[in-house]
């Protein structure tokens, strides 16, 4: 009966620790999206002000 109960709490554990992982991993990939978009936009203003 305990080792039931302790494994359903493990259980529930692993799928949180699980959450929060995914969670930080698409936060991370926001982020390195986020600054690819800037460092293209940087490198087009870049030549069109040397363009001009």
């Amino acid at each position: 009966m305990l080792e039931r109960k302790l494994s359903a709490i493990s259980g529930t554990a692993n799928a949180l620790t699980d959450i929060i992982d995914t969670r930080r991993s698409l936060r991370l990939e926001w982020v390195i999206v986020v600054l690819i978009v800037m460092e293209v936009a940087i490198g087009c203003f870049q030549i069109i002000t040397v363009a001009h």
